[in-house]
């Protein structure tokens, strides 16, 4: 196993210490990070992911690990290896969707990524009994809770109960927590029995609108263009402002109007309303509201509601668009991290018995 920590003081250590799966591009782990909690060590399989996580947060262990090979005591091995003697507090991450999603029109039942619900309950049943874990939370498209899957989030849900958590779940709207557009997520979250038995945990939604597309894509430069020797120095703004060379004739012959949404393929945003869901199949990324290009990366990802500055997705073009459409919108993040503090006040982390002082 391959394992690359690089040291930083950009990792506060007060703040409360996580194990983050299925990491990705690191959307629901800056929420969390907002919220007051660390990262310590993050897993994917994805080297894009790897290289992203990296780059963005340079304090946390990053591992390239096959979940659905490894059993659960590689992962606490991989732990114990780079925490510095520090427990976690919780588990945050949500398997790949692609086999829930209904977007999927080919799911297959014995697709393996659907095993993966379980080998998450497997390492956060190892990590309360190693660690006494405080909470995970788990999140996924709300086609997992639909009638085709809705046994299996059942079982999923009853192994977290069996584990000893009391667990809540919920559909939220991530656009309810100000970002440019609706976007429905499951959420599952579970509070340590022992610690939290008269912890009322509430999912609730955000108290915000989705904001308007033109309220984060106006005054922004026009973005690169993919191109085999493109530089980073030649790309305007940020190095994720990089769009598709806008080939079709769609572009130029008026036949694509702001707001139009018909077929996958050239679904166009409208300045006054908040964007489609940002999921891109084929690199088909929505198009920009003056229909003359496709969305850069960047742009994207400001619809995702990441930061203007500082955050950066790597890997190829589609790599980069992959990324950014599996992501957790920091911003839900943030509310999910702030629903479990407030439903376990200020224990996280302290003992049972010092807690109940």
């Amino acid at each position: 196993m391959t394992t690359r920590h690089l040291q930083s003081n950009s990792q506060d250590d007060s703040a409360l210490p996580l194990l983050s799966l299925f990491s990705g591009a690191g959307g629901l782990d800056y929420g969390f990070k907002t919220a007051g909690f660390r990262t310590v060590v993050a897993i994917d399989i994805n080297q894009a992911a790897l290289d992203t996580y990296e780059t963005n947060e340079p304090g946390a262990a990053v591992i390239p690990l096959d979940l659905s090979r490894v059993d659960p005591q590689t992962v606490v091995a991989a732990w114990e290896d780079h925490s510095d003697g520090v427990s976690p507090v919780g588990i945050i991450g949500g398997p790949p969707c692609q086999g829930f999603s209904s977007a999927n029109m080919r799911q297959d039942l014995d697709d393996p990524r659907r095993q993966l619900l379980f080998k998450y309950v497997d390492i956060v049943w190892t990590f309360k009994d190693r660690f006494d874990i405080d909470f995970f939370a788990f999140e996924n498209v709300p086609g997992l809770a639909s009638r085709r899957h809705k046994d299996l989030l059942k079982d999923f849900s009853r192994r977290c109960e069996d584990a000893g958590f009391t667990v809540k779940s919920a559909i939220i709207d991530a656009g309810t927590f100000g970002i440019p557009q609706h976007r429905k997520r499951l959420v599952v979250v579970g509070l340590n029995k022992n610690r939290y038995s008269d912890a009322e945990l509430e999912l609730s939604e955000g108290n915000s609108r989705p904001r308007r597309v033109d309220e984060v894509l106006t005054d922004l430069p026009e973005p690169a263009f993919c191109a085999r020797n493109l530089k980073e120095e030649d790309i305007p703004h940020h190095p994720n402002h990089v769009a598709m060379n806008p080939k079709s004739q769609r572009f130029t012959d008026g036949s694509l109007a702001p707001g139009s949404g018909k077929g996958l393929s050239f679904k166009v945003l409208s300045w006054e309303s908040p964007s489609y869901t940002v999921a891109y199949g084929n690199n088909e990324v929505h198009i920009h509201p003056n229909c003359h290009r496709r969305l850069s990366v960047y742009e994207a990802m400001l619809l995702q509601g990441f930061p203007e500055d500082g955050y950066f997705l790597k890997g190829t073009f589609t790599d980069q668009v992959r990324l950014i459409s599996d992501a957790v919108p920091p911003p839900l993040g943030e509310g999910i991290a702030n629903s479990v503090l407030k439903a376990t006040g200020n224990r996280l982390g302290v003992p049972v018995e010092l807690a109940e002082l």
